[in-house]
């Protein structure tokens, strides 16, 4: 029996040495490499279109709800209500004169709650 193992083929025999441990260490290195450069690629990518994203974006409307404007930058819309009536009479009495509320008494709007919410 000087022969080695045959696996039932002709002339093809069973891997007769295991992989050495520098080997598998070295592909353990160059895949940790492998991972490091796409991360950071993707990371580079992302952190780009970021910034070219926020670049294009067009600033925010101030009469957004929630924009953060402060009372000092805050436009008196009464002032700019009784401008836009002056100059265009057509639309004078157009827009109500309350902007930020409800014309609805507490009642009234308790009411409604009530109305919707029953089963």
């Amino acid at each position: 029996m000087s022969e080695p193992m045959k696996n039932g083929h002709p002339g093809e025999g069973f891997e007769t040495q295991d992989l050495s441990p520098k080997g598998i260490f070295y592909f353990m290195v160059g895949l940790g490499v492998v991972l490091v450069l796409i991360y950071s690629i993707i990371l580079g990518m992302f952190r780009f279109l970021d910034a070219r994203d926020r670049a294009r974006q067009e600033p925010a409307n101030p009469m957004a709800v929630g924009t953060g404007v402060n009372a000092s930058t805050a436009v008196d819309f009464g002032a700019v209500h009784a401008k836009v009536e002056k100059t265009f009479p057509k639309l004078n009495g157009l827009l109500p004169p309350i902007y930020a509320g409800s014309n609805l008494d507490k009642e009234s709007v308790a009411g409604l709650i009530n109305l919707f919410s029953k089963d």
